[in-house]
């Protein structure tokens, strides 16, 4: 991708951020970016286009992340075997980046905001708030600790035990910009919950 459709995807993420998918013109976003309409069209035909050029850069930073932290990419049902019963050491430092990854990094920050104001006017907005920080990763975890567990009811609840303090997190640190802080709350956090499994000698 080219250095002005990569402006064009940061830029209009951080409109669609501050002031909502539908509110945010072709217009705005070519102003924004300093080209002219003709130009921002060379790269994409609509707006529309540009919300799924996102969104597949998003879908590109959690596979890259994933692989770097040795996590399944999708669940642990189509993973290989060498993700079965992942250490909790792993998912300790995997979940502390996917934290930084939402709170920090400017891309992804402004795609969480993008969703969280969008989610109760569109359908498909809603589905991807869903599919990125709600339901998506809490079915993911359950995926995860599913081999820990007898069944799959006690898997899910095992994951939103695990995971709604992560998404409360996030709303903390909206509110203080505390990265330390919030860095320190998952930390205890993880730490109780491990031990609760027993994964503490």
């Amino acid at each position: 991708m080219s250095e002005t459709a990569e402006k064009i995807l940061t830029v209009s993420l951080h409109l669609f951020a501050q002031r909502g998918f539908e509110a945010t013109s072709i217009g705005d976003i070519a102003h924004e970016v300093g080209v002219v309409r003709s130009a921002l069209y060379k790269h994409f035909d609509s707006k529309q286009a540009i919300l799924e050029g996102i969104i597949k850069r998003m879908e590109e930073k959690d596979a890259q992340r994933a692989s770097e932290f040795g996590m399944p990419e999708n669940t642990a049902e189509d993973a290989s075997a060498q993700y079965k019963d992942i250490p909790m050491d792993r998912i300790r430092v995997y979940s502390h980046a996917q934290l930084e990854h939402w709170l920090v990094d400017d891309f992804s920050a402004d795609f969480r905001r993008m969703l969280t104001i969008e989610q109760y006017r569109s359908k498909k907005m809603s589905d991807l708030f869903q599919q990125y920080l709600v339901g998506g990763p809490l079915h993911y975890m359950a995926d995860i600790f599913a081999e820990r567990t007898e069944d799959s009811e006690s898997a899910l609840q095992l994951a939103l035990e695990f995971y709604a303090p992560m998404f409360m997190l996030g709303s903390i640190y909206d509110g203080t910009h505390d990265l330390a802080q919030v860095e320190a709350m998952l930390d205890d956090h993880v730490t109780r919950f491990t031990k609760r499994l027993g994964d503490v000698k």
